[in-house]
């Protein structure tokens, strides 16, 4: 397989990968996708907002290792890159990561969408949200 070829490829799966993770945090902050809100990804180091910011910060990242990461392998290689992408793309991933990671723990108000402020608001637990997710399931299931 050619270096062109490679870069393709992989540009094309870490932005497909990139893409899901940003399809995510729209349908979170839209409020379609909800159930995030009671799973913990294991072994990661995400906090109790990774639905949110966090996801849209890692598709962020995602992209930016499709384009950056897919032209250098295109072009041969780091070794036959234009100067500096090595460096962009890697000064560039770990910000995007270092701010998923830190977004998903502390997430400013005006970030977080208004059905979620609401929940806060209100002090909603885990049953609640539990029953409200289960009941909006069996409401669809029932048209």
């Amino acid at each position: 397989m050619s270096d062109l070829t490679t870069g393709v490829v992989v540009g094309a799966v870490v932005a497909l990968v990139g893409a899901g993770f940003l399809l995510t945090a729209w349908l979170s902050y839209s409020g379609r996708f909800r159930s995030w809100v009671l799973v913990r990804p294991p072994l990661t180091l995400t906090g109790r907002y990774w639905g949110l910011l966090s996801m849209a910060l890692a598709g962020i990242g995602g992209l930016f290792v499709a384009v950056f990461g897919g032209l250098i392998l295109a072009a041969g290689g780091t070794g036959s890159a234009p100067g500096g992408w090595s460096l962009a793309l890697t000064v560039g991933l770990v910000a995007s990561l270092v701010a998923a990671v830190w977004t998903s723990h502390r997430l400013l108000r005006a970030l977080k969408p208004a059905w979620y402020r609401d929940w806060e608001d209100r002090g909603i637990t885990e049953q609640e949200i539990t029953a409200w997710l289960q009941e909006r399931k069996s409401s669809r299931t029932s048209r």
